[in-house]
């Protein structure tokens, strides 16, 4: 008898005040790339980017960093992200060689001026080519953004024209980056980044073409003399999110998400902590002595000719994977064509 009052009790307080709120529910998300925690694309771009969804989420969506080769090889994170073994990751399209062959006409060489520029023109040419589209459909992409500028430095000789680059024996660490430097006359010698410091010291090399952001990182800042600032190439970075994981959060979660990136001002915003980032691996170079060039417009002009060669090639490369001839060249055009636009847009 008792016990069947307690109930009746339960059952009217129940009846009077309601069941007691369910506890929203919780996300503790994975992610990983191929920069570590101190570089500026994570210390001053992702990481305060986590805290904006946890905010916009009200708490419910957590994401924490792991460092590159911890819970996924750095080659191995859109594999990884596809899968479900990270649930979010940053995709550098340089070390996924032949798995985005689209995305390649990113890296062409003189597309853009700096990474700002760079990471709009991605995200701008995703919105609106359903090719680039098709070539992303098993990751949900959250945002675009510009890698660091690749620019020429030497140990001894100043590069100040096209013709300064024959016979350079130039660092490169991809292969559209050592095609770029082959297409301009020098001898690029593939070399994965932690050996720059090496090849340079021991004369392997007398140059590379590498990022300003990153030179100090490895330590080659005193023995870089000359600096021609040329933005040759620059690649992408996506942001992804394991399809699956996504299609599983309740619309609001997506939306709370969606609004925090998806956008070009997060493009801007990832890619201006490159741009700001470059700005003091600059005033490193030159407080370590560094002399800085640039090109005068007739010069310029021949580097980008000289580098046509390599769209054509891109253009026989997707042709002969599928993709129709017109709809190749289309996208080269208009990637060429929004790209200088960008960039004069944004030196104005």
């Amino acid at each position: 008898m008792k016990l069947r009052f307690v109930a009746a009790l339960a059952a009217a307080a129940l009846l009077c005040f309601g069941a007691a709120p369910a506890e929203a529910k919780t996300w503790n998300l994975r992610f990983t790339g191929s920069d570590f925690e101190a570089h500026p694309s994570v210390a001053n771009g992702l990481k305060p980017w986590f805290k904006d969804i946890e905010k916009a989420t009200n708490g419910q969506v957590k994401i924490r960093y792991f460092n590159p080769n911890t819970i996924a090889g750095v080659n191995e994170v859109v594999s990884s992200l596809e899968s479900g073994a990270i649930d979010m990751g940053t995709i550098d399209h340089a070390r996924n060689a032949g798995r985005f062959p689209l995305h390649d006409v990113f890296v062409l060489p003189m597309l853009t001026g700096s990474s700002t520029a760079q990471g709009i023109l991605g995200w701008r040419m995703l919105q609106e080519s359903p090719l680039l589209q098709k070539e992303m459909a098993t990751i949900k992409v959250l945002g675009y953004w510009g890698g660091g500028a690749m620019q020429v430095m030497t140990k001894d000789k100043p590069v100040k024209s096209l013709d300064d680059m024959k016979s350079l024996r130039i660092a490169a660490l991809s292969k559209p980056i050592a095609n770029a430097a082959a297409a301009l006359g020098a001898n690029p010698i593939n070399i994965p980044v932690p050996d720059f410091y090496m090849a340079l010291s021991r004369n392997t090399c007398d140059s590379a073409l590498f990022s300003q952001l990153a030179a100090g990182s490895i330590k080659i800042q005193n023995m870089i003399k000359h600096v021609t600032l040329v933005s040759l190439i620059k690649d992408v970075r996506f942001i992804g999110i394991n399809m699956d994981l996504w299609n599983s959060f309740p619309p609001e979660i997506q939306k709370a998400i969606e609004s925090t990136c998806m956008s070009e001002e997060f493009a801007i915003r990832m890619s201006t902590a490159m741009d700001n980032a470059d700005t003091v691996g600059h005033d490193l170079l030159a407080s370590c002595g560094a002399q800085f060039y640039t090109l005068d417009p007739a010069d310029h002009a021949r580097w980008v000719a000289a580098c046509a060669p390599l769209d054509q090639e891109w253009v026989e490369k997707v042709v002969k994977l599928g993709t129709d001839r017109k709809d190749a060249e289309a996208l080269l055009k208009r990637v060429r064509e929004q790209g200088a636009a960008i960039t004069a847009s944004l030196k104005k």
